[in-house]
C-alpha cells in the first residue's frame, strides 16, 4: 500500500518528500503493537510548530524571508 498525496509537490517541497520516504521506509512496522505519535525532539519532547521548524531548519528546509519573517516573528497568545 501506497501513500495517496493530496496534491502534487513543490520543486521546492520534492527534497523534503524524498528525506521522509527514506526515513519512514526504514522504519520496521510491527502488527501487534498499538500504534502511537512520538515527538522526539528535546528538551520538552512535545510538539509545536517552532520545534518543527527548528528540526526543518537544522536540516536546511525552512529558510525564511520577506512577509514569511514578519509573520514568524508575531507575537501571538498560544492556544488553549
Amino acid at each position: 500500500m501506497g501513500i495517496s498525496w493530496r496534491r502534487a509537490w513543490f520543486e521546492l517541497e520534492k527534497p523534503m518528500v524524498e528525506d521522509f520516504m527514506t526515513n519512514i521506509s526504514q522504519v520496521p512496522l510491527d502488527s501487534n503493537k498499538l500504534d502511537s505519535w512520538l515527538w522526539n525532539e528535546p528538551p520538552s519532547y512535545s510538539f509545536s510548530v517552532k520545534s518543527a521548524y527548528s528540526k526543518l531548519a537544522c536540516h536546511g528546509y525552512g529558510s525564511i524571508s520577506g512577509p514569511l519573517t514578519y509573520l514568524w516573528n508575531l507575537k501571538v497568545m498560544p492556544s488553549t
